[in-house]
């Protein structure tokens, strides 16, 4: 069985072969055969019901693997229900967006250090006496 990360990495990796053919077709220089042949190998790898979807959403010129940052669908940026963000984690099996359909991985976020909190101080009162308050009320 396939495991969900490695299909994902390889989704990525066939994504950015298939951008480099769209680069080189662009320029108008023929695809080299190593390139179109490790699109084929790359592509061979990954079981066809997934490939097939990726290609459907390919032709319609949409993602078709996006990172979930903080519960949030890094292609339609809509956030996931609170149940399909939790069952991503420990998943082994494939999750798409309920909004967009593309497939969804978990993005490794750099650990964040916490900054230290500042505590404001109030400002000091002055005292203002009686007569200087009336004073300045009178004028």
């Amino acid at each position: 069985m396939n495991d969900s990360k490695t299909v994902i990495e390889r989704l990525r990796e066939v994504i950015a072969l298939e951008c480099k053919v769209a680069a080189l077709n662009d320029n108008g220089v023929a695809i080299g055969k190593a390139l179109s042949q490790e699109m084929t190998e790359a592509r061979a790898l990954i079981p066809t019901a997934i490939l097939g979807h990726h290609d459907r959403m390919r032709d319609r010129g949409k993602k078709s693997v996006a990172p979930v940052r903080n519960g949030v669908c890094g292609a339609c940026h809509l956030r996931l229900p609170i149940s399909h963000a939790i069952s991503l984690n420990p998943s082994h099996d494939l999750e798409v967006c309920d909004n967009c359909g593309v497939f969804l991985y978990v993005e490794a976020t750099p650990a964040v250090e916490a900054s230290p909190i500042l505590h404001r101080t109030p400002a000091k009162r002055t005292k203002v006496s009686k007569k200087t308050a009336s004073a300045s009320l009178a004028s």
